[in-house]
């Protein structure tokens, strides 16, 4: 999955070929293949991946969230906020621009 997410965040989804996803893994096209049976299946498998710690953490948050349902939304504003710009949703924002 690194390797897919480095590649279609360079490459875009389109010019990213699965079999230089598994040279760049180190691993045979066929492997690759065995566990993701498309390219669709791998970027969703890649987004899931670098979505999913941020949606548990959003969730964690409003579950603990207190006070009006205003500042509840206005600190799940402010977490987004502050995550957006991390490397690692840089490279989802970039891996579904250019799955679009």
């Amino acid at each position: 999955l690194c390797a897919a997410i480095e590649l279609f965040a360079e490459r875009g989804f389109e010019a990213t070929r699965v079999v230089d996803i598994a040279r760049r893994a180190g691993v045979s096209h066929g492997t690759v293949g065995v566990y993701f049976p498309s390219k669709e299946a791998l970027l969703r498998a890649c987004v899931e991946r670098l979505s999913a710690p941020k949606m548990e953490a959003a969730q964690e948050l409003i579950d603990k969230a207190e006070g009006t349902a205003a500042d509840q939304l206005i600190a799940l504003g402010r977490f987004w906020w502050q995550h957006l710009r991390t490397e690692e949703m840089q490279q989802l924002i970039r891996l579904t621009d250019q799955a679009i």
